[in-house]
Protein backbone atom coordinates (compact mmCIF):
# COMPACT_ATOMS: atom_id res chain seq x y z
CA UNK A 1 0.00 0.00 0.00
CA UNK A 2 3.24 2.35 0.90
CA UNK A 3 4.26 2.14 -2.63
CA UNK A 4 0.71 2.68 -4.20
CA UNK A 5 0.44 6.04 -1.86
CA UNK A 6 3.79 7.31 -2.37
CA UNK A 7 3.41 6.80 -6.31
CA UNK A 8 -0.34 8.40 -6.09
CA UNK A 9 1.28 11.60 -4.09
CA UNK A 10 4.10 11.84 -6.36
CA UNK A 11 2.04 12.17 -9.08
CA UNK A 12 -0.76 14.72 -7.38
CA UNK A 13 1.91 16.98 -6.22
CA UNK A 14 3.19 16.99 -10.05
CA UNK A 15 -0.19 17.70 -11.80
CA UNK A 16 -0.60 20.84 -8.82
CA UNK A 17 2.47 21.86 -9.95
CA UNK A 18 1.98 21.69 -13.99
CA UNK A 19 -1.00 23.02 -13.46
CA UNK A 20 -0.13 26.59 -12.64
CA UNK A 21 -1.26 26.84 -9.16
CA UNK A 22 1.61 28.34 -7.06
CA UNK A 23 2.04 29.86 -4.24
CA UNK A 24 1.34 33.55 -4.85
CA UNK A 25 4.52 35.93 -4.07
CA UNK A 26 4.20 37.50 -0.36
CA UNK A 27 6.91 39.59 1.69
CA UNK A 28 6.65 36.70 3.67
CA UNK A 29 8.43 33.79 2.30
CA UNK A 30 7.40 31.52 4.80
CA UNK A 31 3.76 32.10 4.26
CA UNK A 32 4.49 30.21 0.60
CA UNK A 33 6.90 28.01 2.27
CA UNK A 34 3.44 26.87 4.16
CA UNK A 35 1.13 26.99 1.64
CA UNK A 36 3.58 24.59 -0.31
CA UNK A 37 3.85 22.14 3.26
CA UNK A 38 0.20 22.15 3.13
CA UNK A 39 -0.49 21.76 -0.91
CA UNK A 40 2.29 18.63 -0.25
CA UNK A 41 0.68 17.16 2.54
CA UNK A 42 -3.02 17.36 0.88
CA UNK A 43 -2.04 15.17 -2.10
CA UNK A 44 -0.33 12.97 0.30
CA UNK A 45 -3.53 12.77 2.21
CA UNK A 46 -5.48 12.28 -0.86
CA UNK A 47 -3.00 10.27 -1.61
CA UNK A 48 -3.57 8.10 1.00
CA UNK A 49 -6.88 7.80 0.83
CA UNK A 50 -7.00 6.83 -2.75
CA UNK A 51 -4.37 3.74 -1.70
CA UNK A 52 -6.69 2.81 1.04
CA UNK A 53 -9.78 2.60 -1.12
CA UNK A 54 -8.17 0.60 -4.20
CA UNK A 55 -7.01 -2.22 -1.41
CA UNK A 56 -9.76 -2.37 1.07
CA UNK A 57 -11.44 -5.41 -0.82
CA UNK A 58 -7.60 -7.17 -0.28
CA UNK A 59 -7.83 -5.96 3.32
CA UNK A 60 -11.10 -7.19 4.10
CA UNK A 61 -10.31 -10.58 2.65
CA UNK A 62 -7.00 -10.27 4.74
CA UNK A 63 -9.81 -9.63 7.91
CA UNK A 64 -12.13 -12.79 7.04
CA UNK A 65 -9.39 -14.97 6.34
CA UNK A 66 -7.28 -14.03 10.15
CA UNK A 67 -10.94 -14.35 11.89
CA UNK A 68 -12.37 -17.33 10.05
CA UNK A 69 -13.43 -20.06 12.74
CA UNK A 70 -12.66 -24.13 11.50
CA UNK A 71 -15.75 -25.61 11.02
CA UNK A 72 -14.20 -28.95 13.12
CA UNK A 73 -13.90 -26.47 16.27
CA UNK A 74 -17.11 -25.46 18.26
CA UNK A 75 -18.98 -22.17 18.04
CA UNK A 76 -20.42 -20.50 20.46
CA UNK A 77 -23.55 -22.15 19.64
CA UNK A 78 -21.66 -25.37 20.70
CA UNK A 79 -22.11 -27.04 17.03
CA UNK A 80 -19.33 -29.15 15.46
CA UNK A 81 -18.11 -28.42 11.83
CA UNK A 82 -16.79 -30.64 9.11
CA UNK A 83 -12.84 -29.84 9.67
CA UNK A 84 -13.29 -27.52 6.32
CA UNK A 85 -12.04 -23.93 6.34
CA UNK A 86 -15.19 -21.74 5.45
CA UNK A 87 -12.27 -19.67 3.02
CA UNK A 88 -9.77 -22.01 0.76
CA UNK A 89 -7.57 -18.54 -0.02
CA UNK A 90 -7.91 -14.83 -0.70
CA UNK A 91 -9.27 -15.15 -3.95
CA UNK A 92 -11.89 -17.25 -2.89
CA UNK A 93 -13.08 -14.65 -0.07
CA UNK A 94 -13.64 -12.19 -2.08
CA UNK A 95 -15.55 -14.28 -4.39
CA UNK A 96 -17.37 -15.52 -1.61
CA UNK A 97 -18.32 -11.98 -0.32
CA UNK A 98 -18.61 -10.44 -3.64
CA UNK A 99 -21.48 -13.39 -4.21
CA UNK A 100 -23.29 -13.70 -1.04
CA UNK A 101 -23.02 -9.64 0.10
CA UNK A 102 -22.29 -8.12 -3.23
CA UNK A 103 -19.64 -5.68 -4.21
CA UNK A 104 -20.81 -3.68 -1.27
CA UNK A 105 -19.13 -5.99 1.39
CA UNK A 106 -15.76 -5.79 -0.03
CA UNK A 107 -15.87 -2.26 0.91
CA UNK A 108 -17.70 -2.72 4.78
CA UNK A 109 -15.88 -0.30 7.14
CA UNK A 110 -13.87 1.81 4.44
CA UNK A 111 -15.61 4.83 5.06
CA UNK A 112 -14.29 4.64 9.05
CA UNK A 113 -10.60 4.17 7.24
CA UNK A 114 -10.74 7.23 4.75
CA UNK A 115 -11.21 9.81 7.24
CA UNK A 116 -8.01 8.12 9.15
CA UNK A 117 -6.04 7.41 5.75
CA UNK A 118 -6.09 11.12 5.08
CA UNK A 119 -5.35 12.62 8.88
CA UNK A 120 -2.40 10.00 8.87
CA UNK A 121 -1.12 10.74 5.25
CA UNK A 122 -1.54 14.07 5.47
CA UNK A 123 0.60 14.34 8.95
CA UNK A 124 3.60 12.19 7.77
CA UNK A 125 3.99 14.18 4.72
CA UNK A 126 3.94 17.66 6.41
CA UNK A 127 6.05 16.27 8.58
CA UNK A 128 8.57 14.92 5.93
CA UNK A 129 8.33 18.59 3.66
CA UNK A 130 8.92 20.48 7.36
CA UNK A 131 12.14 18.35 8.00
CA UNK A 132 13.38 17.83 4.89
CA UNK A 133 15.36 21.16 4.37
CA UNK A 134 16.88 20.10 7.76
CA UNK A 135 19.03 17.45 5.58
CA UNK A 136 20.10 19.80 3.02
CA UNK A 137 23.69 20.25 4.28
CA UNK A 138 24.19 17.02 5.13
CA UNK A 139 27.68 15.56 3.64
CA UNK A 140 26.50 12.03 3.98
CA UNK A 141 24.55 11.59 0.42
CA UNK A 142 23.74 8.02 1.34
CA UNK A 143 21.68 9.31 4.10
CA UNK A 144 20.04 12.45 2.54
CA UNK A 145 19.06 10.55 -0.48
CA UNK A 146 17.25 7.93 1.54
CA UNK A 147 15.75 10.53 3.89
CA UNK A 148 14.32 11.81 0.12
Amino acid sequence: RSAVRCGLCRCAKRRWRASGQTAPQTSWPAMSRTREMLGEATAGGAAGVLAVASTYPLMVAKTRLQAQRRRDTAGSDGHAGDGAAHYKNALDCVLQVARSEGVRGLFKGLSSSLPKAFVTNFIFYFAYTLVKPLFKGWKNKLLVHMLQ
